[in-house]
């Protein structure tokens, strides 16, 4: 695979937003037009949306956000990557798989 060589001249902030419910799903398109996408709908989505929109919204604030039921249904070992935010009554944090970090760095930078 060859290394991209973009100089961006600032960083890309991403925000990843996890909510736990029910979404109901649709298919969405025209009949024999091709165009078979799965729309997702609910209050889940709107929330695990917006907890995306807080991630990486300051300098302070990790990219990875949970909401409190989420966060809940994760194993105890998990839940311990988290730190609960006060002010948006959710958990935030900062995740690293190393192995993915390792081919990142050999392959894209």
């Amino acid at each position: 695979m060859q290394k991209a060589d973009y100089d961006y001249p600032i960083k890309i902030k991403i925000g990843i937003g996890m909510s736990w419910g029910r979404a109901p799903m649709i298919k969405a398109g025209h009949n024999g037009s091709g165009i078979n996408d799965v729309a997702y709908m609910g209050d889940v989505v709107n929330k695990a949306a917006k907890l995306a929109n807080y991630g990486s919204s300051q300098s302070n604030i990790p990219p990875i956000v949970l909401s409190e039921d989420f966060h809940f249904n994760l194993n105890k070992n998990k839940q311990s990557f988290f730190r609960y935010d006060r002010n948006r009554k959710c958990y935030i944090g900062y995740v690293l798989d190393s192995a993915m970090d390792d081919w990142y760095e050999n392959n894209c930078t």
